[in-house]
């Protein structure tokens, strides 16, 4: 075999040994002194005046720490670099590194970086070592930055677990005050059947705190579908003072029957007609004006203020709408915690308010699902203003504006109902007994179907005319309420306009309700259902 010679080139094994280094010298710990063994090019560039010869190490590092590292990593670097702690560490390892973030000369940009100190020969106590400056190659880098993005989303679970938990404890206080009062109250109307006024008091109060419970109710499943994304926002074409205006109208009663008053400016509106998302604009105008009168001093009144602003934007009508009142105000340190969940502010003025502390993070949220923003100003004992900003696309189609009456849904007042017979589709029997006792109360003739299969009989061998109305569940066996309506709708003579049929159902979502109409529901009722709310929906098809 023929044996080869093979040379090397000890220079060009060091450039490829440190070819991804920066600078690589020997460090003699005894004299405090370096010689440069490698340096790149940007080493050359920035440091040739310092290294480029024989060096103090001392001296140096002062400069390379004072350049390169950033400030907030300056004086740990320099401790650790210092000739006593090298070589107090060497005495025990062979090796450490240092990871810190550079500052580049060129661009001032932030990159980690890492100093290797290796101790050279095998004496317990060292007297030379090679220190090799370089950049952390990709692969750390994202590392690095996978630990951080761990530790932060560990951080941000750990944060959502306490809001969860937090948000159930409040939950569970908040459902448990109103469900006491119900179950005592019984329990006392019970013990005193024959003291006709002290069982009515307890029923009036029953009433009110069950009020409150489906109030809360409601505002945990809004709040719930709203942190989900549940909840989209649908615009169409309106007319924004006739909306407010209409809002107002509603609430005005119950301004009345606490003594105050509402007052309502608007100024510099160019553009009314837009496209507007009216149930949710209608519910955080709602629930702004409501606490508004909740929170407000005896006989003050409530100031709503609509402006449109001025701008050059030919397609959307920016408007700000101001809630003010005058009362305790708002304690300064509440002020950032006034839109959490289950928040509410606790003194004597207003310990006995009835509410959920939800409605204004449920405000917030819609506000926000509209594109737009919403910020409070108050002072104790002084006036609170609300104000919301929002945007609006100008409707320029042809499509117009729904009309006023047509989004209030008046109400038909016909009271003579002592000829209507409906048919009540209900499997739970509880239910069905309470909805059946509301509408014979009313001297209206019912009869009921279990499900939804019995009913499509009933209503396949009823006459033309037999029936004014069916009241229909969705969630039943057999046959469900979605079900039930097409095979009915599917008969000629039970056309929408010649047979309403109105949902009673839990099923209380916007969704649900598009759902009913989709498959030819024209009303929707959400359970639990009150006698004036079965009745007045009836009446609307008298």
């Amino acid at each position: 075999m023929e044996e080869t010679t093979q040379t090397y080139d000890p220079q060009k094994i060091i450039q490829t040994v440190f070819r991804d280094t920066t600078v690589v010298t020997e460090l003699d710990l005894d004299n405090d002194s370096c010689i440069t063994i490698h340096q790149n090019d940007f080493s050359k560039k920035y440091y040739s005046d310092l290294i480029s010869k024989p060096f103090k190490y001392s001296k140096v590092i002062a400069v390379f720490i004072e350049r390169q590292i950033c400030p907030e990593e300056q004086q740990i670097i320099r401790d650790i670099t210092k000739i006593e702690n090298i070589r107090e560490v060497l005495r025990t390892k062979n090796s450490f590194s240092i990871i810190y973030r550079s500052v580049l000369p060129q661009d001032d940009k932030h990159l980690y970086s890492i100093i290797k100190i290796i101790k050279m020969g095998e004496e317990k106590e060292p007297h030379n070592a090679i220190i090799i400056f370089e950049k952390y190659d990709n692969e750390i880098q994202k590392q690095i930055m996978y630990r951080k993005n761990l530790n932060h989303a560990r951080h941000n679970a750990e944060i959502a677990e306490m809001s969860k938990t937090s948000f159930l404890f409040n939950m569970s206080h908040d459902l448990r005050t109103p469900m006491n009062a119900i179950m005592g109250l019984t329990d006392i109307a019970k013990r005193h059947v024959s003291d006709s006024n002290r069982v009515r008091e307890c029923l009036e109060k029953i009433a009110f705190a069950s009020d409150n419970l489906l109030s809360l109710i409601n505002d945990i499943l809004d709040m719930t579908r709203l942190e989900t994304g549940a909840i989209q926002s649908e615009t169409e074409p309106a007319n924004i003072k006739q909306i407010i205006t209409h809002i107002i109208e509603m609430i005005e009663p119950t301004a009345k029957m606490n003594g105050k008053s509402i007052l309502c400016e608007f100024n510099n509106l160019v553009h009314t007609n837009l496209k507007i998302d009216v149930l949710h604009l209608g519910q955080v105008m709602m629930n702004l004006i409501d606490n508004a009168i909740k929170y407000s001093d005896p006989g003050a009144a409530v100031n709503v203020f609509v402006e449109e602003n001025n701008t050059t934007d030919e397609d959307n009508a920016y408007y700000t709408i101001k809630v003010s009142n005058t009362g305790s105000g708002i304690n300064p340190e509440f002020l950032p915690k006034i839109f959490e969940p289950f928040t509410r502010q606790r003194n004597s003025t207003m310990s006995g308010i009835q509410g959920t502390g939800l409605g204004l993070s449920i405000t917030k949220k819609l506000v926000e699902l509209m594109n737009g923003m919403i910020e409070v100003e108050s002072e104790k004992n002084k006036e609170t203003i609300f104000t919301i900003k929002l945007n609006f696309s100008i409707n320029k189609s042809k499509k117009e504006a729904r009309k006023l009456e047509d989004i209030k849904r008046d109400i038909k007042h016909k009271t003579d109902l002592t000829k209507f017979k409906v048919l009540l589709v209900e499997d739970n029997q509880l239910n069905r007994e309470i909805a059946q006792d509301i509408l014979i109360d009313n001297n209206i003739q019912v009869e009921v179907a279990e499900n939804g299969e019995i009913a499509v009989d009933i209503m396949k061998k009823a006459n033309p005319g037999e029936f004014n109305a069916i009241f229909m569940d969705i969630q039943m066996p057999v046959m469900d309420g979605y079900t039930a309506t097409r095979k009915i709708r599917s008969m000629p003579q039970y056309s929408p306009d010649k047979l309403p049929i109105i949902a009673l159902t839990a099923n209380a979502f916007e969704e649900d309700k598009n759902r009913c109409f989709s498959v030819g529901m024209n009303d929707h009722i959400a359970k639990p259902v009150s006698s004036k709310k079965l009745i007045e929906t009836l009446k609307k098809y008298c």
